[in-house]
């Protein structure tokens, strides 16, 4: 499930870092996955138990039971501590098969919104964990509802490194940008970072008040067959066959790399490149902003509407 890609995801993939676990069980990561979901259909919530560590160095555990327990909606993202005495309700376990995944079935929750779903050890002694705040989010909406989907590196952010991607501020307006978008839309943030980062990502977003949304990774997409597909037609490939076939209006796909805007504009997607580095060569429709404030306006004056053929016309030829 893990696969070559490039650029900052490259980055996170060939960073090395030795440490020594303390005790004597091994130290394990759990995540959760994020989902969508429409109210009151079936899905597969999952999860991944590994080695905790660098990449290269992360086998999965296999056989281990796994508890997922809903603790309710949320209107921002959980922070890492939490002072709420509520457990939550068991809606399942499983043990985890020799990947290192765990699925269980669920019936979404028929009222729309975002909820958090934690994943824990049904013994907590078997392994140490690096975190006890494990759980995933799962958004629930109507089918008619439109979707932003952002990428997160170089697009919310311009981190420098793996580690400085934790800490970065984001770009002028971007939250407040999508924040009043989230009134009308959907927002779904989609990424190459490597899965192991999830949490880590979500207290990013947390910390700097982004709206609640699915967290998209490679991983989410449980088919071998996507693997090689490249970066930039990763996240307009999962949109359209993963996304799309439920909520047909993914209105926007914001991005910085010109490959990304191609990408999704050759799927039906409109694009919006921020601050993007080279548009030469690139398609005439594809549209470059300077900044986040520009990406609002955009929004307030053309709106979440479904993407028309007429959306596909070069700006100079309308």
């Amino acid at each position: 499930h893990r696969s070559p890609s490039r650029g900052l995801g490259d980055v996170y993939k060939r960073q090395i870092v030795f440490a020594v676990s303390k005790g004597s069980s091994p130290t394990a990561r759990i995540t959760g996955f994020d989902m969508l979901a429409l109210p009151g259909e079936t899905i597969e919530l999952r999860a991944l138990m590994e080695k905790d560590g660098p990449t290269l160095f992360r086998p999965n555990f296999a056989g281990i039971e796994v508890q997922f327990y809903l603790r309710g909606r949320v209107d921002r993202f959980p922070l890492t501590v939490t002072s709420s005495t509520n457990e939550g309700t068991k809606i399942g376990e499983r043990n985890g098969e020799s990947d290192g995944y765990v699925a269980i079935s669920y019936q979404a929750p028929a009222e729309p919104g975002s909820y958090r779903i934690d994943v824990r050890l049904a013994n907590p002694a078997e392994l140490e964990l690096n975190s006890t705040n494990n759980y995933l989010l799962l958004t629930v909406m109507p089918a008619e509802r439109a979707i932003i989907a952002t990428a997160i590196d170089r697009t919310l952010c311009h981190p420098t490194s793996a580690t400085a991607a934790l800490v970065t501020p984001p770009h002028n307006h971007a939250s407040e940008v999508l924040n009043k978008a989230a009134s009308d839309a959907q927002v779904v943030y989609i990424t190459e970072r490597p899965v192991h980062r999830a949490l880590e990502t979500r207290n990013w977003l947390s910390e700097f008040s982004f709206p609640p949304g699915p967290v998209l990774f490679r991983e989410n997409w449980y088919d071998p067959a996507q693997t090689n597909i490249p970066e930039s037609y990763f996240k307009a490939l999962f949109l359209v066959r993963q996304v799309q076939p439920k909520w047909s209006n993914v209105a926007w796909g914001i991005a910085k790399i010109p490959e990304d805007g191609e990408a999704y504009s050759a799927n039906g997607i409109r694009p919006i490149l921020v601050q993007p580095e080279n548009l030469i060569g690139a398609g005439a429709q594809l549209r470059a902003v300077e900044g986040w404030s520009e990406v609002g306006v955009i929004f307030e004056n053309e709106g979440f509407r479904p993407t028309s053929p007429a959306d596909d016309v070069p700006t100079e030829d309308r």
